[in-house]
């Protein structure tokens, strides 16, 4: 569909804004400073956009009496693996060890891994207490990419010291989550308690 592709488009260039660097094209004798951080302001405003318009469920994206008029089988996989690959590309191994890299190294106040890391645990997961399905995907998502990043031996020790609290942090809130929950989100949120826990 040409509207998944328009909306794909923009949403990748929001995720690019979250550990940005801006370079400046500078001619010789020039003052300026070619490479800094994208401001972290910025970057939370991109973080923020993608909370409005990517994690909260966009109805619109599979309204049924549109989508019944050309599509066999419904495409909720195509919005739910969009939402996943964004997920992915913000906590990619290259991307969390370059924003630790830029935001030590580098003019300007950029975000740090670590908080990058919280305010997706925080749109994701405990402001969503009572999530709907493509919510409920995306917090196991979350938990996999967590659970990916523990195991990778490219991932820097500073980086996974962030993860790991938030997994810590995580298993208490699942653990409160299942117990006040009932029928389907109690069950969701057990079986996300042992996908966390699993060795």
């Amino acid at each position: 569909m040409e509207l998944i592709g328009v909306y794909r488009r923009y949403i990748y260039h929001v995720v690019s804004v979250v550990g940005g660097v801006n370079e400046t094209l500078v001619v010789k004798g020039q003052a300026a400073i070619p490479y800094q951080n994208v401001n972290k302001a910025k970057q939370k405003e991109a973080l923020a956009s993608l909370d409005e318009h990517l994690w909260k469920t966009q109805k619109w994206l599979f309204e049924p009496t549109l989508i019944s008029k050309f599509e066999g089988d419904g495409h909720l996989d195509l919005i739910s693996n969009l939402q996943k690959a964004a997920l992915y590309r913000l906590l990619s191994t290259d991307r969390l060890n370059r924003m630790l890299s830029t935001t030590v190294t580098l003019e300007g106040e950029g975000l740090h891994p670590h908080e990058l890391i919280e305010l997706l645990a925080q749109g994701l997961m405990y402001k969503k207490a009572q999530p709907d399905l493509l919510e409920r995907n995306l917090q196991l998502a979350f938990i996999e990419r967590s659970k990916e990043l523990l195991a990778d031996e490219k991932v820097h020790a500073e980086v996974k010291s962030s993860v790991f609290k938030q997994s810590e942090s995580l298993k208490k809130w699942l653990k409160k989550q299942e117990r006040s929950s009932n029928g389907a989100l109690s069950g969701h949120f057990g079986y996300a308690l042992k996908r966390l826990t699993a060795e």
